[in-house]
């Protein structure tokens, strides 16, 4: 695959689990377009993207402990840093996040 760590069934545990069909079809889709090499190394990228992403989040959550939330100048400063915009989260009211805690 593309600049992307290739799965090594080696270095592996077999474990099974149960999906959802649509899941499955994904996977084995990708496998047929040439997006993932078989159905554990497609499940196995998805799983560390997991990993990453709540490494993420708690790197954020203690960002925001520690130095609070964050401000209208930093959402404006990170839109102008990363070209595209980026919004305040708000709740499901609209309101903005850190107004409703």
């Amino acid at each position: 695959m593309r600049n992307e760590r290739r799965y090594d069934g080696s270095m592996t545990k077999k474990i099974t689990v149960s999906l959802p069909d649509e899941l499955v079809l994904e996977a084995q889709r990708a496998v047929e377009q040439g997006r993932a090499d078989n159905v554990s190394a497609y499940v196995a990228r998805a799983m560390s993207q997991q990993r990453e992403d709540d490494t993420l989040t708690e790197l954020v959550s203690q960002m925001r402990s520690s130095g609070g939330e964050p401000t209208p100048e930093d959402y404006a400063w990170a839109s102008q840093v990363l070209g595209h915009p980026v919004t305040h989260p708000v709740t499901p009211a609209g309101e903005p996040l850190n107004a409703a805690s």
